[in-house]
């Protein structure tokens, strides 16, 4: 009889089923936001509401500014690509194989679906520099939203409560690391608080069609074929 492989290769999906819906209407939400934010802004520079929200950030926030300018490293791209390449070899240890192919491509993506793509077409400026979304949020969100997609992919229902809760808590600080990105750029005055919330969504959207198109990949992907012994009578 053979003896079983010493190792074996994970194959869950990064997106399941149950999930699926709730997904899809965030990636819609996520999408519609980056449309309507740029349709707005197209060209423009600053507008009433950006205004009254970095005022209002810069008369709470701006004793902190060294300590801003060091949580917008987080969004850094020496940051999301460290960020990126650790979730991707964890992944491999783990035997993970189509979650380290995701974890290796969605962050990256989000920031460059923001600074080689959006960026150049919605022309918006803020100074100098091209200002919509923020690179620096899209980097930042697409690492969290990754982290929360892939503790999603491994979670089962035979996952413990103790477990489950451990993996809320990290999927939220993330989450909240990201969010700290965003304000900091708004409040040192990198960016507009639209140029923010645009960064946010382009991370979520890139980051789930990036799982999903990982996960049809996969679905594609032939599948070896398993020898089933001969009976004999």
């Amino acid at each position: 009889m053979a003896s079983p492989s010493a190792t074996t290769t994970v194959d869950s999906p990064l997106m399941p089923r149950a999930w699926r819906p709730a997904l899809a209407a965030l990636w819609l939400t996520a999408t519609t936001t980056v449309v309507a934010i740029s349709t707005v802004t197209h060209g423009q520079a600053d507008n009433g509401i950006d205004a009254a929200i970095a005022g209002h950030l810069r008369d709470r926030l701006a004793a902190g500014s060294g300590h801003l300018r060091l949580v917008t490293v987080l969004g850094s791209p020496g940051a999301v690509v460290s960020g990126s390449v650790a979730l991707g070899c964890g992944c491999v240890l783990l035997h993970h194989h189509r979650a380290a192919a995701f974890a290796l491509l969605a962050p990256g993506l989000s920031g460059g679906m923001a600074e080689w793509v959006l960026k150049p077409l919605v022309g918006r400026t803020k100074g100098l520099a091209l200002s919509f979304p923020s690179g620096t949020t899209a980097g930042a969100f697409g690492l969290a939203v990754t982290v929360c997609v892939l503790l999603v992919a491994t979670t089962s229902p035979t996952t413990s409560a103790r477990v489950v809760a451990a993996r809320v808590a990290v999927a939220a600080a993330t989450l909240a690391a990201a969010a700290s990105v965003a304000v900091a750029v708004v409040t040192i005055g990198w960016h507009y608080a639209s140029d923010a919330v645009g960064g946010a969504a382009t991370g979520v959207a890139v980051v789930i069609a990036t799982a999903a198109i990982v996960d049809l990949a996969a679905g594609l992907r032939p599948q070896p074929r398993v020898a089933t012994p001969a009976l004999h009578s």
